[in-house]
Order: structure tokens, then C-alpha cells, then sequence
């Protein structure tokens, strides 16, 4: 496998309660760390209304940003926007970028942050770990084919990020 360095980012992830809302891809963005809370909380908005308004909805934005129904919220160094599925950034450390030789997806690595939090004090900081099954950019396909009551084909097991 071909490895990034680790590093620090702000990582954009989307989270479901139920597989109809499942989404291609898990990672929905890697931001600078550089950036502040609430660049990141516009930017998380932002992305948020573009992945699921419609055109309308979006004017209706563009025009009075108070009447976005899914505004970013922040609370212990995470943002969070939306339901079902949600999105949600916060800073993570180690983060890698690897290439599966054999499948040429890439796998996506970061420790949680201690204090993070779903962390209780004095437990183990948890790695994630998310591969790829698309090559190229990311994308906010889903997955869930609601007419038929199922995953699309060759997406019956997926579950998005998992703990390592």
C-alpha cells in the first residue's frame, strides 16, 4: 500500500441512524487545521444544504441564510449539521491516506482527538479507518435503492467507518 505521513486535518464525515440514509462515501471532506471553528461550521453548512436542497430550497437560503433549517451546531470541538444523514467535522490527528495496490481504492485513517466527544475520561483513544470503494473524487451517491428496499448491487455490506 502506498502511505501519506500523518498528519493533523479537519474531517468532514457523514453519519446515518438507518441504511436508507447510507452514503457512498463516509468522508465527506479533509480541511485545513488551520481553519477556525467557524469557517468550518459555514463550510459544514454549507455542504450540508448542498448535498440535500433543492434548487429552491438553496435560493431560499442564498437569500435569508436564517432560514437554512439545518444550521451547523458546535459543542466540545464538534460541529454537526442535519439529520439522517448528518455531517460532522472535528479535528482528528494522524490522519493517512493509503492506496490498496490490488483494488486502487484508497483507505482513509485518523486517531480521535482526546477529550473527544464520544471519549469517556481515562478510556483509549479510538483510530477510525474508512476504505474507499469508489477511485476518484468523493461522492455523496446513495446507496439504498428505496424502490426496492435494498442496498444497490455490490453494496450489500456496507457499513461505513469502522473503529480500529
Amino acid at each position: 500500500m502506498v502511505q501519506s505521513k500523518g498528519t493533523t486535518a479537519w474531517l468532514l464525515t457523514w453519519d446515518w441512524a438507518n441504511d436508507a440514509a447510507a452514503v457512498s462515501d463516509a468522508v465527506a471532506a479533509i480541511l485545513s487545521p488551520k481553519l477556525s471553528e467557524a469557517r468550518v461550521a459555514w463550510f459544514v453548512e454549507q455542504l450540508y444544504a448542498l448535498r440535500t436542497s433543492s434548487a429552491a430550497e438553496l435560493a431560499a437560503i442564498a437569500k435569508n441564510p436564517n432560514t437554512n433549517p439545518y444550521q451547523a451546531q458546535s459543542e466540545l470541538g464538534r460541529i454537526q449539521c442535519g439529520r439522517n444523514p448528518m455531517l460532522a467535522a472535528e479535528k482528528v490527528d494522524d490522519l493517512r491516506v493509503s492506496t490498496d495496490e490490488s483494488t486502487g481504492f484508497e483507505v482513509i485513517s485518523w486517531t480521535k482527538r482526546e477529550g473527544a466527544q464520544e471519549q469517556r475520561p481515562g478510556q483509549r483513544v479510538l483510530g477510525r479507518k474508512f476504505r474507499r470503494r469508489i477511485a476518484g473524487p468523493m461522492t455523496f451517491s446513495r446507496i439504498w435503492r428505496t424502490e426496492e428496499g435494498r442496498f444497490a448491487p455490490g453494496w450489500e455490506n456496507y457499513r461505513g467507518i469502522e473503529m480500529v
